[in-house]
């Protein structure tokens, strides 16, 4: 099923923008993620196809990228896949932590969005687009858990990011990525080292 699921999606989103893609993704949507947590991006595409609602303006930032229709579908599933990522990371984090304290409230904050981070960061796949990612995994510091992350293929040297959260006018969360481990930042307060590497989690390290 889940196979059927990817190989139906991906011959979709391969059709030309226009009206013959957003059919297919509805056809998709509709035979296995209409009873699903993503039961509201296939109602509001199953609208768009039946002319119950416009198509959409993808905005200036996706001209020539993507049809109206399958932009907002695809920005739909996304946000589904960041509220799944945070709850996810929000029950991993939260274990037997009193958040009454201040030190708990602390703890719990910091690594929440340490492990939003590292997830997107140094998982197989990304997360929340669902891409194929060539993360550069490395083995967490001495005692701490073994790695059982993705193995880089012998010869290749996968790009390595670091990334930050953002947080839009209408409460979505997106992900930042520049392209480099370590970077230099301003340094005027001394309230940080000049190097910033970034923290890993759990067995996301990279």
């Amino acid at each position: 099923m889940r196979d059927a699921c990817y190989g139906c999606f991906f011959r979709a989103g391969s059709i030309p923008d226009g009206p013959s893609q957003l059919f297919s993704l509805n056809d998709c949507a509709r035979l296995y993620i209409q009873q699903s947590n993503y039961s509201a991006c296939a109602t509001n595409l199953q609208a768009i196809v039946d002319g119950n609602r416009p198509v959409p303006d993808a905005g200036p930032a996706s001209a020539g990228f993507c049809y109206g229709g399958y932009c907002e579908f695809v920005r739909c599933v996304r946000r589904i896949n960041t509220q799944q990522l945070i709850l996810s990371c929000y029950n991993e984090t939260r274990g037997t932590l009193d958040l009454t304290t201040g030190m708990d409230q602390i703890y719990f904050f910091t690594n929440i969005t340490s492990c939003i981070l590292a997830k997107t960061r140094c998982s197989q796949y990304n997360p929340i687009t669902g891409e194929l990612q060539n993360s550069l995994i490395r083995p967490p510091p001495a005692g701490g858990p073994v790695n059982v992350g993705p193995v880089p293929v012998v010869g290749t040297v996968p790009p390595v990011v670091l990334n930050a959260l953002q947080i839009t006018e209408s409460g979505d969360m997106r992900i930042l990525a520049f392209p480099t481990a370590i970077t230099s930042v301003s340094d005027p307060f001394c309230a940080a080292p000049p190097p910033l590497l970034q923290a890993g989690f759990s067995t996301y390290f990279c």
